[in-house]
C-alpha cells in the first residue's frame, strides 16, 4: 500500500479520535435551573410590566435614535458638526410631527363630527331592520 504524497513527502495516515474518558461528559440541565431562569424571567417580564409607563418614553428615545442616527452621521461626514446634525434632525423631526398634528386634528374632527351625526340614523336602520331579525330567528 502506498501513502498519498504532499509536496514530495509522504503524508501522515489520517487516525480518528477518540474522546479521552478522562474527558468529562456534558451534563444535561437539571430541573432546577430550568425553573430558575423561568422564575428569573417571570419576574424581569413582571417588572417590565409594572415599569412600562416608565419605560416607554426611553424605549421611544431608544427606537428614534437608531433610526435618525444615520442621518446625523450622513450630515457629520459632509462637514456639519455632529451637535448641530442632531440639533438639525430633532428639528425636522419636530416640525413633522407639528404639521403632522396640524393636518391630522381637523380631519379626525370632522370623522367625528360625521359620526356623531349619523348615529341617531343608525340606531334607527338598526331598529326597524335589525330588531324584526332577532324576533323573527331568536325568539
Amino acid at each position: 500500500m502506498s501513502l498519498p504524497v504532499s509536496r514530495g513527502r509522504p503524508a501522515r495516515p489520517v487516525v480518528p479520535m477518540s474522546a479521552p474518558e478522562s474527558m468529562p461528559q456534558p451534563r444535561r440541565p437539571e430541573i432546577a435551573q430550568y425553573l430558575f431562569w423561568l422564575a428569573l424571567a417571570a419576574i424581569a417580564g413582571y417588572l417590565v410590566y409594572l415599569l412600562g409607563p416608565v419605560l416607554s418614553p426611553f424605549l421611544f428615545s431608544l427606537m428614534l435614535a437608531y433610526i435618525f442616527e444615520r442621518l446625523v452621521s450622513r450630515l457629520d461626514q459632509r462637514g456639519l458638526s455632529r451637535t448641530w446634525a442632531a440639533v438639525l434632525v430633532l428639528a425636522l423631526i419636530t416640525a413633522t410631527a407639528v404639521l403632522l398634528v396640524l393636518i391630522l386634528v381637523p380631519l379626525i374632527q370632522e370623522q367625528l363630527t360625521r359620526i356623531s351625526a349619523g348615529l341617531p340614523r343608525f340606531f334607527e336602520w338598526a331598529h326597524t331592520t335589525l330588531a324584526p331579525l332577532a324576533r323573527r330567528y331568536l325568539g
